[in-house]
């Protein structure tokens, strides 16, 4: 509890807690809706192992970034490429829906499916950014004198900040379409493509101020927790 009472750790929870909400409808719905659109599922199966082959180099190509003094630098690099591929997810779903219709032809097909990677391949780039880097950070500000525990808990609360965005997404996509919504994917990927405009304008110098924070005030000593309680 010492630690969450700290005024630098919650800074940090509250961008670990909103950072992804700009995603929550491309992470929850991109798939279900090129599925419906007529992609095949074993066309999005078949790139799993190439993300997870991506998840892995990705991090080792980008450690030699976050292991200055400032990774969260590298952070606000993955939250506006993320936040670029919402409107380029609402047209190549447009453009998956004619290929896989009637008129789309073998051709259209295999482009759509070329986008749809490349798209996925985006995504993954700009996700590991943020992890390895928000990793990095965490490792740099825990307090030697807890060990892993600190670094685990920032690690959940991180968890739980990419874990409530999809849930919400889904909850809402039902809300708009019982409202009437037209498409309601559309609106949603609209709203959370200006929330995510609006986040980063509001966060992003605070994401740069948490690296500037002198390192024993990450710390629960106990005149830190003395001061905080």
């Amino acid at each position: 509890l010492a630690t969450l009472r700290l005024r630098p750790v919650v800074k940090l929870c509250l961008v670990l807690l909103t950072c992804k909400g700009a995603f929550a409808a491309a992470d929850a719905v991109t798939a279900i809706k090129a599925v419906e659109y007529g992609m095949p599922k074993e066309d999005i199966a078949l790139l799993a192992p190439f993300l997870l082959a991506a998840s892995i180099l990705l991090p080792l190509a980008v450690a030699h970034k976050t292991s200055g003094k400032k990774p969260l630098t590298i952070f606000l690099v993955g939250v506006p490429l993320r936040l670029c591929l919402n409107p380029a997810i609402f047209y190549l779903l447009e453009f998956i829906k004619r290929a896989y219709g009637e008129g789309g032809d073998a051709d259209d097909r295999l482009l759509a499916f070329k986008l749809y990677a490349l798209l996925m391949v985006s995504r993954e780039i700009g996700s590991n950014l943020m992890f390895v880097s928000q990793m990095a950070f965490f490792a740099k500000v825990s307090d030697p004198a807890f060990g892993g525990t600190y670094m685990t808990l920032l690690n959940t609360i991180a968890n739980l900040g990419g874990m409530w965005p999809p849930s919400a997404a889904l909850y809402f996509i039902d809300v708009l379409a019982n409202a009437g919504v037209a498409d309601p994917f559309k609106a949603e990927l609209a709203l959370c493509t200006l929330g995510g405009a609006l986040w980063l304008a509001v966060f992003a110098p605070r994401v740069l101020a948490l690296q500037d924070i002198p390192p024993p005030q990450w710390r629960v000593s106990a005149a830190n927790a003395g001061a905080d309680v």
